[in-house]
């Protein structure tokens, strides 16, 4: 934890010598060990908490087609159309009319896909994305005190990489 503790400092302070304000938000559960152990080292940079689950970290990162693609290639084989509906924040209504459709065709996954980026339905994600971006940023503001132009680090330990 020192060494890891002792990285994330210098890191923010490479990041603190060409941008502005750096806050380290150390993700919970999983980083509460890291953020301790920064403390305890003296880390040079704001370090907080946080709460921001894989859900949230996706839910609020769709502002392109491109972001709901990324998302799709890498799950869409081992979620459930539910789950990925509820992930793209779609409503129940298009979440239920979407699956019926899917499970109607000859291949589900592939209907499901296809409609999920027609105009309409991407609209919606996007729509829903932004709402969430802009909680989520209210979130930080209150918790860390997030500013416009302030550089955020987050750190954590995840076990899957998509969020660190």
């Amino acid at each position: 934890m020192h060494a890891f503790a002792r990285w994330i400092d210098d890191e923010a302070a490479a990041l603190g010598a060409t941008r502005s304000q750096v806050k380290l938000v150390f993700l919970m559960r999983d980083a509460h060990l890291p953020l301790q152990t920064y403390r305890a080292i003296g880390g040079g940079s704001s370090a907080f908490s946080a709460y921001i689950s894989r859900f949230s970290a996706y839910a609020a990162s769709f502002r392109r087609l491109e972001h709901v693609d990324q998302y799709l290639a890498h799950f869409a084989q081992n979620l459930t159309l539910p789950m990925i509906a509820r992930q793209l924040l779609l409503s129940p209504e298009r979440t239920a009319q979407l699956v019926a459709q899917a499970e109607a065709s000859a291949n589900p996954l592939q209907q499901f896909l296809s409609a999920v980026r027609q105009p309409e339905v991407l609209a919606e994600v996007l729509g829903a994305s932004a709402a969430f971006r802009a909680r989520l940023w209210r979130y930080l503001e209150r918790e860390v005190g997030l500013a416009r132009g302030d550089t955020l680090v987050l750190v954590d330990l995840g076990y899957a990489g998509t969020i660190q």
